[in-house]
Order: C-alpha cells, then sequence, then structure tokens
C-alpha cells in the first residue's frame, strides 16, 4: 500500500524528497528510494525487535525483513531514529555509517499539554497507568501492588483497551479515552505519579505525555526509556518485574510530596527542551531541505 500511495502521488508532481515513516514501509520501495532523495524514521529497528521479543530458536525468521531493511538503510539519503538506543542498532546491526544516521527526538504539543494551574492536595494520592496492552506495559505489576498495598488510601486510574474486571474500590478503569481530549487531559491533572513498568517499549510516548503534564514517572529501566526518564530526577527507573521495588518507588513518592512536585517541574522543563513538538517539526523540516540540496 506504502508502495503504491508513493507511485500515485509522484506521478501527479514531481516530489523533491520521500519521507517513510516507520522504515519498514519503506521496503518494496527500494527503487523509488534510488531515485528520490529519502528519509526513513523509526522507532526501533527489526534486529531489536527480533532480539528482544523473539526465542533464539526462531530468530531466523526475521531473516527476510532483516535483508529488506539493510536495503533500505544503505539507500536511504538519511536516516531518523527516536532515541540513540535505535541509532546503534541501525549503525552496529545493518553496518550503516554513522553520519548517515541522526536522532531527533518525537515531541508532544506542549500548548494542549500542561501542568495543572491548581492541584487540589486533599484528594486521595491519584496514580496514572496508561497502556492499551496492560500485560507487556505492566499492567498487572501496578495493579497487584496496589491491591495489596495502597487500596485504601490511594487512587489507581487504568487507561488500557483491554478489558478488565476488577471491583475493588478506589480502581478506575477507563477503556474509551482518547488522547488530547478534555477526559484524558484531566486524567493527568488529577494524577500524583505516572507508571508505567513496561517489559518492552521501542520508545514510550506516554512518558513523555507524563512529563510534560508535569508528572513525576516510574518506569523500567530498558531500552530507550533512560534517554526520556532520568533517574532520580524526573521519576525512577525499576528493573522490569520488580514489584517490590516498584511498591517502594510509590511509596517514596506518596510520602514525600515535595518531591514528587520536584520531579514532576524538571520532567516539565526537559519535555519542553528535548520533547517538544514544535522543535521536532522544525528539525525535520530542516532535514528535508538538507537532503533536497545533497
Amino acid at each position: 500500500m506504502a508502495r503504491q500511495l508513493a507511485l500515485r502521488k509522484i506521478s501527479y508532481k514531481n516530489y523533491s524528497a520521500l519521507h517513510f515513516h516507520t522504515y519498514i514501509l519503506a521496503f518494496l520501495s527500494i527503487d523509488l528510494i534510488k531515485k528520490i532523495p529519502t528519509v526513513v524514521s523509526l522507532d526501533m529497528t527489526t534486529s531489536l525487535a527480533a532480539q528482544e521479543q523473539t526465542d533464539p530458536d526462531f530468530q531466523w525468521t526475521y531473516s527476510p525483513n532483516l535483508y529488506l531493511g539493510k536495503q533500505v538503510f544503505e539507500n536511504a539519503t538519511k536516516i531518523v531514529t527516536r532515541s540513540q538506543w535505535a541509532r546503534k542498532s541501525v549503525i552496529e546491526d545493518y553496518n550503516i555509517h554513522p553520519e548517515k544516521v541522526k536522532v531527533i527526538y518525537p515531541g508532544v504539543n506542549l500548548t494542549k499539554l500542561t501542568p495543572p494551574i491548581n492541584k487540589n492536595l486533599q484528594k486521595p494520592f491519584n496514580i496514572l497507568f496508561v497502556g492499551n496492552d496492560f500485560d507487556r506495559k505492566g499492567g498487572n505489576d501496578v495493579l497487584d501492588v496496589f491491591l495489596k498495598l495502597f487500596y485504601k488510601e490511594a487512587e489507581l486510574h487504568l487507561v488500557t483497551h483491554t478489558p478488565i474486571k476488577c471491583d475493588y474500590p478506589n480502581v478506575y478503569i477507563h477503556n474509551n479515552i482518547k488522547a488530547y481530549t478534555p477526559q484524558w487531559l484531566e486524567l493527568y491533572h488529577q494524577a500524583d505519579v505516572f507508571v508505567m513498568p513496561t517489559y518492552f517499549e521501542g520508545f514510550g510516548w506516554v512518558f513523555i505525555e507524563a512529563m510534560a503534564a508535569g508528572l513525576p514517572v516510574i518506569a523500567t529501566k530498558i531500552n530507550a526509556i533512560p534517554e526520556i526518564v532520568v533517574h532520580e530526577e524526573t521519576g525512577f527507573l525499576i528493573e522490569k518485574g520488580d514489584r517490590n521495588d516498584l511498591a517502594c518507588k510509590i511509596r517514596l513518592l506518596m510520602e514525600n510530596p515535595a518531591l514528587a512536585k520536584e520531579m514532576g517541574i524538571k520532567g516539565r522543563e526537559i519535555a519542553e527542551k528535548k520533547f517538544n513538538a514544535q522543535i521536532h517539526c522544525q528539525i525535520l523540516e530542516n532535514l528535508f531541505h538538507d537532503v533536497t540540496n545533497q
């Protein structure tokens, strides 16, 4: 479909550049990439997916994708990754020259996603989880810890498309929330901490949303996440599956509101500088100009 759409567009007019996001969409368009300056972008490579998500005995099944991916990378004019973690894979796993690969961190709309002006400090401590793939995102860890230790003194809001049955008090399940709606923004404004101890993640957009909303973040120390969440500055990074440490970090923030506030402020500052959608789009636009002038 990506190839057909590209062919349709270039049949109408002459384009100075092509942009494929993600790079897998370019697998059947190598001939077009050779003719027109092309930028491909990605949050993770097939090589990383094979290493992270597949039994070693079956990693060979990724061979066709690895071959096609290498063809795309070799013929693209520039490669944009969302993280240093992904950039390292492009360079080392596909033998691509480092100068060809550029990290451009994605951004959020900071004018629409802002910290609350006035926060109700008298309400119960509010824990927010956002993740549609509930199991993979560590939702069961969050729910288990909450029900064992915090359900009497805090609230847990779970935003997910996964059907969950939980009749315990102070657990609120939101199955139909869409990004940038008033209901979605209110959940971030009501929260005191954002928690998503994911087991596997290509980037983790929700972390930069939480930071933009001025929340401390508890996440797992895997893949690109340490490039987003600064341990002990904007939140905490724990080992995946470590429910004891997860509980300890929630308790620490619950009992130290000044620390939570300080981390939230720092997170917002980093979001403004590093994960700003306006800056991201400007850098990407400049890159398009660069590749057309090469």
